[in-house]
């Protein structure tokens, strides 16, 4: 869901550059040459950053209550589904202030 992108995954990315857990060492040319893909080690190195991100709690801004960012996806794609079968007249965003 494209609203969580910025909070979970752009800023894991930002974080594994800035701090040089990730290098250009860590990358690989395809065979083409025009695509770049991750080694195995930083693939790994990224989605540990994701799962400890997603366990993260929050306060949910559109429920208001603890949550984490795991949690947070599963109660936005609820809203949708309500949404979509009638249930609910509006969507609510997650919102991050």
């Amino acid at each position: 869901m494209e609203e969580f992108r910025t909070v979970i995954i752009d800023s894991i990315v930002l974080r594994l550059i800035n701090s040089k857990m990730i290098k250009v060492e860590d990358f690989v040319k395809g065979s083409t040459g025009l695509m770049v893909r991750l080694k195995q080690e930083a693939i790994k190195l990224f989605i540990e950053c994701c799962e400890r991100r997603v366990a993260t709690e929050i306060i949910h801004p559109v429920f208001n209550i603890k949550a984490a960012y795991r949690r947070s996806l599963a109660l936005q794609a609820r809203q949708i589904s309500h949404l979509i079968m009638g249930k609910q007249d509006t969507y609510q965003p997650f919102l991050v202030k």
